[in-house]
């Protein structure tokens, strides 16, 4: 048995989670809201940022080219990961690439 807090609801009814333990579905809304992302991939980045270090050696080795490369695919084309891809050769999106 869960314990209740101070408003009288247990751990799972006060941060959300644990309704399907409780019984409860949770509501459509949750899920629309978590799914309506433009990607089949909710964790790749919208956008191909090239300003930080660690965010064009992620491009970089995401796309498996030089950082140069990146860099010059994204002044060409601007930060959309389909259109960098399309101007560096590379497929989007691209399952087979060197992140693990």
């Amino acid at each position: 048995m869960a314990c209740a807090g101070l408003d009288g609801r247990s751990g799972a009814e006060r941060t959300g989670g644990g309704l399907r333990a409780l019984g409860r579905e949770p509501t459509p809304q949750r899920e629309t809201a978590m799914s309506s992302t433009p990607s089949d991939n909710d964790h790749e980045p919208a956008t191909v940022n090239v300003s930080e270090p660690w965010t064009l050696a992620y491009w970089a080795r995401r796309f498996e080219v030089p950082r140069e490369a990146v860099e010059a695919a994204v002044a060409a084309v601007g930060h959309e990961p389909a259109k960098v891809a399309a101007q560096l050769g590379r497929p989007w999106p691209f399952e087979g690439s060197g992140i693990v």
